[in-house]
């Protein structure tokens, strides 16, 4: 009996001892051996489209020339197709011809006129459809002792009240805006490296020639030597044929030279009992800036 006292009070004592160890709090953090964790990826950045991007405010290729030069790698492989400028002057005579009045008493005169052309080129460079707008002057003197015209209903300089039917004109003077449509072609352009064609033709000599015409719309002034000048509104046309050398100034623009033959058309009524219609053949020295 004693014995299985002694036995169950063992017992008692373990459990009562197991329960106290199990409810002391550690004296230090508790360390785990865990396996090493992974190094997190970085999260995808979203990307950015390139023609989004802020670039510096800088002139377009389009306007500097820049995108004009093809590949080194492909032979005559086309440029984008550009637009060019011109500023031109052109000085020469002017020789009136044809039935009527003006043509039988005017002598050959002189022409000035200023303007801007446009150049529309294909791929290669070695053709462009041409736009201008200009203005022009014409002036032609009369032939000394030339016969009077008829005029109507004028009073005479310090007469008032008389009508004087026949005058002497002494010049002519006419000033137009043109306005024209033309076509250039390039023959002689840089032949050393065919796959630079267009930033060559910035950049050296060329050679073209080319055809155009319009319309022409203006005033006009006739000075008589018996009466007071006499004012009019003419309308007309012209054509012509022409020929530049392009000397390069730079990369960027082309000092121009050449020549042009051209037949003007004007109609006038100035003369109140004629009806006049009368051409020009006019031969002109051409130079300007390209760019």
């Amino acid at each position: 009996m004693n014995v299985r006292r002694k036995f169950l009070g063992s017992i008692v004592g373990m459990l009562l001892g197991l329960g106290l160890a199990a409810g002391q709090q550690p004296s230090g953090p508790a360390t785990y051996n865990l396996p090493n964790s992974p190094t997190p990826m970085p999260s995808p950045q979203p990307q950015q489209d390139p023609e989004n991007l802020s670039l510096p405010r800088i002139l377009s290729n389009w306007v500097t020339y820049r995108d004009k030069t093809p590949p080194e790698t492909e032979v005559n492989a086309p440029c984008t197709n550009f637009i060019g400028s011109e500023l031109f002057l052109r000085m020469g005579s002017s020789t009136p011809f044809g039935a009527g009045v003006f043509p039988a008493v005017l002598n050959t005169g002189w022409l000035i006129e200023g303007g801007a052309r446009a150049m529309l080129y294909n791929d290669i460079g070695d053709r462009a459809w041409t736009l201008q707008a200009s203005l022009s002057n014409i002036y032609n003197s009369a032939h000394f002792n030339t016969d009077k015209v008829p005029i109507d209903h004028v009073t005479q300089v310090g007469n008032p009240g008389m009508t004087l039917t026949d005058a002497t004109i002494r010049d002519l003077n006419r000033t137009f805006l043109n306005v024209g449509l033309g076509r250039d072609w390039y023959v002689w352009k840089p032949k050393h490296d065919a796959k630079r064609v267009c930033e060559d033709f910035l950049c050296n000599c060329t050679l073209s020639f080319g055809v155009d015409g319009g319309f022409r719309y203006g005033t006009a002034r006739v000075q008589f030597d018996e009466i007071e000048h006499r004012t009019g509104v003419l309308s007309g046309a012209y054509a012509a044929a022409h020929t530049e050398l392009q000397i390069p100034v730079g990369c960027h623009c082309m000092w121009e030279l050449g020549l042009r033959a051209e037949l003007g058309f004007t109609n006038s009524q100035f003369l109140v009992q004629t009806h006049e219609a009368f051409y020009d053949a006019n031969v002109l020295f051409n130079t300007g800036i390209r760019y």
